[in-house]
């Protein structure tokens, strides 16, 4: 199949679960606001007031949506509306992924990732990580498989102040459930506590984290040479609370030891630093999804949502194309990329309305 139908058939799926409740009398269709979004993405300062600059200066025929009106129909949408076209949208496109590669058996890593914001606080803002001159930030917690060729974000969730992070990863570990077998999960040094070890061994799965060098993890470091494993139990100093996991003392290329936290059996302990590092994955999609986000100063938590979630789904369609163009021309799986990401905007853009 031609790049070019296939990317057709790939926009249509996406286009029609994605609702910007545009009414038929509209000035503007919805296909006609996504592709100017897209466009946008591809700008260097890829913000909507820039987008709408753009078109005007390169004297574009036909008329050039205004930012406001732009905002005026992303401010119509409710968060949990958001949420629904997402996961009917990524229905469909996991669908098509299912086709090719069946009910695989996979692994994934769970991680956090926040948008940095500048200004007063608002609804939908937390506390993150101080970076960049700011400490507050719009979180999500996201699972990707890591697989090579099939590295799809298959599910995302907000995160509130008062969310509870254990309820989520349960939530993000159930929907990985409908669509693939989980051989392991990798996580970052963040799960390394009671509450996440606990429902992690609670669904009966294989993880993977690097420990937190506290006073007792230390000790252990200092004591055993490396590789070893050392049977570890941790307590919650609020509920007492207690789990028992291995702790796998191995050596960095450096020479330096590392620690990973496991319930992985000892005869793990030549390979575990060599499996962690297949997390690194969920950080590639990051900067990839990155690359496809929207700008905005927008305080409204309804826009960064849908601008996250657009990227999310715009990385997932560039994933599948790639798995559905190798199999269909080749029929196999490549693990890299056939087109980047720049690429297949500009196939989804040939037949655009703007």
């Amino acid at each position: 199949m031609h790049p070019r139908a296939l990317t057709r058939f790939i926009k249509r799926k996406l286009y029609e679960n994605i609702n910007l409740k545009i009414r038929p009398n509209s000035v503007y269709s919805k296909e006609y606001i996504l592709d100017f979004l897209i466009h946008t993405i591809t700008l260097n300062n890829p913000t909507i007031t820039n987008g709408y600059r753009y078109y005007k200066k390169t004297g574009r025929t036909g008329r050039i949506i205004h930012p406001n009106t732009v905002f005026y129909h992303l401010y119509k949408l409710k968060y949990k509306e958001i949420e629904e076209m997402f996961e009917r949208a990524n229905e469909e496109l996991l669908k098509l992924a299912r086709k090719v590669v069946g009910r695989e058996e996979v692994e994934i890593a769970i991680d956090s990732t926040d948008w940095l914001y500048y200004g007063k606080e608002v609804p939908g803002v937390v506390r993150v990580k101080p970076r960049e001159g700011t400490s507050k930030g719009f979180k999500f917690m996201t699972v990707n498989v890591v697989e090579p060729g099939l590295r799809f974000t298959v599910a995302i969730k907000p995160v509130f102040e008062f969310s509870d992070e254990v309820k989520i990863l349960e939530e993000l570990i159930e929907k990985v459930g409908r669509w693939f077998r989980i051989r392991c999960v990798y996580l970052d040094r963040y799960f390394f506590n009671v509450k996440f070890i606990a429902k992690l061994q609670e669904l009966g799965l294989k993880f993977v984290m690097p420990a937190i060098k506290n006073p007792k993890v230390k000790m252990l470091m200092e004591e055993f040479d490396a590789p070893t494993i050392v049977r570890y139990c941790m307590e919650s100093s609020n509920d007492g609370r207690k789990v028992y996991f291995n702790l796998f003392i191995v050596e960095a290329e450096d020479g330096q030891k590392i620690v990973f936290a496991s319930n992985y059996p000892y005869y793990y302990e030549s390979i575990i630093a060599k499996k962690y590092k297949k997390r690194w994955g969920i950080e590639t999609s990051y900067r990839v999804k990155s690359e496809l986000r929207l700008k905005t100063c927008s305080r409204k938590y309804v826009v960064r949502f849908f601008m996250f979630v657009l990227s999310v789904l715009l990385y997932n369609a560039w994933v599948l194309f790639n798995l559905l163009y190798g199999f269909l021309n080749f029929f196999v799986v490549f693990a890299n990329p056939v087109i980047e990401t720049q690429t297949f905007l500009a196939l989804v853009l040939i037949n655009e309305h703007v």
